[in-house]
């Protein structure tokens, strides 16, 4: 695949100034702080600075929080635990998000634009899943958090999609270690175990749990 140079092209507040390998371009940015950006980031609109505007934005969302009239709802928290885990250190996600460069895209910094494209879909998951049992999930567990990459999730769902969560083909099939787990009626930690123990997939899943 050929890759698309970027050199010198704008994308926000960004400018390219070469690429680093790896799918990643140095940019520059209106500020004067250098960036290195996933391409598919720049293309797609999903990073448009070093994270000046990020910064500007979070402010701005702060002084608009008495506007919305949300601040002491569910939809809101979900908002806000989303920011803190992506951009708080010291929060008990960060090291799961953050930490490994989940970001969230520069139109969801604000809390208005996070409304306009999740909410109506949010109150027909609470409908279906009920207020508890619904999360915000990203389809790609390595990408960030933008409408493109997220949908509402039962917590049973959004754990299948956990990147700890190994993926297993058997007789042409491929799911998750849960899924495997609740179709053949064991325990996932035994699933575990024995693909520490070296057992190939088939022996896995068709090898009889001893009863105690």
């Amino acid at each position: 695949m050929q890759l698309i140079d970027l050199k010198k092209q704008k994308f926000g507040r960004l400018t390219v100034i070469e690429y680093k390998g790896k799918s990643k371009w140095l940019c520059r940015c209106n500020c004067g702080k250098q960036t290195t950006v996933f391409g598919s980031n720049l293309v797609g609109g999903n990073t448009k600075s070093c994270g000046c505007l990020q910064l500007e934005t979070l402010e701005k969302g702060r002084q608009e929080q008495k506007t919305h009239g949300m601040t002491n709802t569910r939809f809101y928290k979900i908002w806000q635990c989303m920011k803190n885990r992506c951009y708080l250190s010291s929060d008990i996600g960060f090291k799961n998000y953050g930490g490994r460069g989940i970001k969230i895209c520069d139109r969801w910094l604000e809390f208005n634009n996070f409304k306009d494209d999740m909410y109506d879909s949010y109150l027909k998951s609470i409908i279906n899943f009920g207020k508890k049992q619904t999360s915000v999930d990203r389809i790609d567990n390595n990408g960030n958090y933008c409408k493109e990459n997220c949908r509402w999730a039962s917590l049973s769902e959004q754990g299948r999609n956990k990147s700890n969560n190994r993926l297993m083909t058997f007789r042409g099939s491929t799911k998750c270690v849960t899924e495997w787990a609740d179709l053949i009626k064991i325990k996932r930690n035994i699933i575990f175990s024995r693909l520490n123990l070296g057992w190939s997939i088939d022996k896995i899943l068709t090898t009889p749990v001893k009863q105690q």
